[in-house]
């Protein structure tokens, strides 16, 4: 009889107890790229101010800019997603690629994650099209399925990425294979652990910008400018790129706890592709 993956709330508390357990680590991985992500954010937030026009609409340089900074951001990103999946499978950060230096493993896992990224856009976007033919209600309800869908095909495939990184080389139709039963706790399990912690980023989030309202009624100072984006930065900038980072570790520590699991319940019955 086939047992059943490990229940999420267990893997997750697992995923959150290791950052915490391992921070020294945490740091290693992430400091060397937080400069990079800092200057992305900030460049993204001056091309809000200053690329879009008054109604709204984004200009040509924006969107440049804002492929520019996804492309760039995914490729430093790998520099920690990586290594935290090779602390989760086998126990150490270390590897020789870096972001400004990469090895053909960091290019490899570079590419398969972004072909997963690209997947995800193409579902977010594409359905929306459905708006210019169809009656908003069923636009809607088109849009949330391949939404849905999208979220579900790319956590299912997700799991080449802990493959990759042991250096093991399924099929797609083996992995898709190997996810069966694995997806819905992989996609609930870090949400699920890490609910409190985006609570908490929003409870802020609300805070700040009272108080930013406080001070300026109370002075009479319009903020805006220069200005406004710095505080930008430092209040929701810098807290919303710790936080992804955050998430980005709890849910790499998920998918390869289940895969892990996959291994060694798995493996006869999916084809053994190590």
């Amino acid at each position: 009889m086939q047992q059943d993956p490990p229940l999420a709330v267990d893997v997750g508390k697992e995923a959150i107890d290791d950052i915490k357990r391992n921070f020294i680590s945490v740091q290693e991985i992430i400091y060397p790229v937080l400069p990079v992500l800092a200057l992305l954010c900030f460049a993204d937030i001056i091309g809000q101010t200053y690329l879009i026009n008054s109604d709204g609409v984004p200009t040509a340089a924006y969107n440049t800019l804002s492929l520019i900074v996804f492309f760039i951001s995914a490729w430093v990103a790998v520099h920690y997603v990586l290594r935290w999946h090779l602390h989760t499978l086998k126990g150490s950060v270390a590897n020789n690629g870096t972001w400004f230096h990469p090895n053909d493993d960091y290019k490899n896992f570079f590419f398969k994650a972004l072909i997963l990224q690209m997947v995800v856009i193409l579902a977010i976007f594409v359905p929306l099209t459905f708006f210019t033919i169809l009656p908003a209600p069923v636009a809607l309800i088109v849009n949330i399925i391949c939404w849905c869908f999208g979220i579900y095909a790319v956590t299912r495939l997700s799991f080449i990425l802990p493959a990759t990184v042991l250096g093991h080389t399924p099929s797609i139709k083996e992995i898709w294979d190997f996810a069966d039963g694995m997806v819905g706790r992989t996609i609930w399990a870090p949400i699920r652990a890490s609910m409190k912690y985006v609570l908490a980023y929003l409870i802020y989030l609300i805070i700040a910008g009272m108080i930013i309202g406080f001070i300026s009624a109370v002075t009479g100072i319009v903020i805006k400018g220069a200005v406004f984006n710095i505080m930008v930065f430092i209040f929701i900038g810098i807290p919303g790129i710790a936080l992804t980072i955050f998430f980005s570790l709890v849910y790499v520590g998920v998918l390869s706890r289940y895969y892990l699991w996959g291994l060694k319940n798995r493996t006869d019955a999916y084809g053994d592709f190590k």
